[in-house]
C-alpha cells in the first residue's frame, strides 16, 4: 500500500493515503503507530509499523464521511511547507525567490497562478 509522508500546516507529520490525510494519534503497545483522519468528525484510522515504512492495517469498517483531498491541495500544502522551512533556514533570501524555486521543483504542476501558496 503506497502512501506519502508530509507535514500539516502546523508542521506535524501526516500521511496521505488513498487521497485522505491522517495525523499521528498514538503509539500502540506493539510499537505500531496509529494514525487518525485529519477531519475531526471522521473516525477512520490506519496503522503503520514503528519505522513508518508500510501500512499494516486499515480500518475498513469505518468509511470516511467527507470528500477526498485533491492532489492539487496536497501539492499546494507541500510547496507551502517547503517554503516555510526554507524561509526559516535562509532568512536573508527574498521570499519571492524562495517561492519561485519551490514552484519549479514541483513535479506535476497542478497549481494555478491564482492559488494561495
Amino acid at each position: 500500500m503506497s502512501f506519502t509522508l508530509t507535514n500539516t500546516n502546523k508542521g506535524v507529520l501526516c500521511i496521505v493515503h488513498n487521497h485522505f490525510k491522517y495525523r499521528h494519534q498514538r503509539v500502540m503497545a506493539r510499537r505500531d503507530i496509529s494514525w487518525r483522519c485529519t477531519v475531526r468528525q471522521c473516525n477512520s484510522t490506519i496503522h503503520t509499523n514503528s519505522k513508518i515504512s508500510n501500512i499494516l492495517t486499515e480500518n475498513e469498517n469505518i468509511s470516511h464521511n467527507h470528500n477526498i483531498v485533491k492532489n492539487r491541495d496536497i501539492q499546494r500544502q507541500i510547496v507551502r511547507n517547503n517554503c516555510k522551512q526554507k524561509a526559516t533556514e535562509c532568512i536573508m533570501e527574498r521570499p519571492n525567490k524562495t517561492i519561485r524555486r519551490e514552484l519549479m521543483v514541483v513535479e506535476t504542476i497542478e497549481l494555478l497562478h491564482d492559488d494561495n501558496v
